[in-house]
């Protein structure tokens, strides 16, 4: 399952690329993330363990490992591991559209045996929705 969606931010694209590009900033910013903690540091693409709560009314954390890999300084690819059945790499690539819009393109990709894929694909983008629009309100506060 794979699906796309685009965004245009008001800022520079350095620093977007500083909060997508670092996965405990990016955790403060996710409304599922609860806490980002970095597994190993000395590899040159670091590994995370992420602690999230997929549904509010529902007092249980989930827990995978993600690592963060920066292709060039336009795109961002994150890679979770370790859940049950299910693989999912998401890519971030930014455009500078002028002075001070950016455009940011998400792909995420969803490769899972399990029926609830679709459901966890719409929980990906209404989350990828209110962390940008948290990214935004960051940027809007920087000038």
């Amino acid at each position: 399952m794979f699906r796309t969606r685009d965004y245009l931010l008001e800022g520079q694209k350095a620093a977007v690329f500083q909060v997508l590009s670092n996965l405990e900033k990016f955790g403060e910013l996710h409304p599922l993330i609860q806490k980002v903690e970095r597994v190993d540091s000395d590899s040159v693409e670091p590994i995370f363990q992420v602690f999230e709560q997929p549904f509010s009314w529902v007092p249980i954390t989930i827990k995978y490992r993600a690592n963060v890999t920066t292709t060039s300084d336009d795109s961002i690819q994150y890679a979770i591991t370790t859940l049950p059945l299910t693989s999912v790499f998401l890519e971030y690539k930014l455009s500078q559209l002028s002075a001070s819009s950016i455009q940011v393109k998400v792909s995420i990709e969803i490769q899972s045996k399990l029926i609830g894929k679709g459901i966890l694909m719409y929980k990906m983008l209404d989350a990828q929705d209110n962390t940008m629009s948290s990214l935004q309100n960051l940027l809007s506060h920087q000038n």
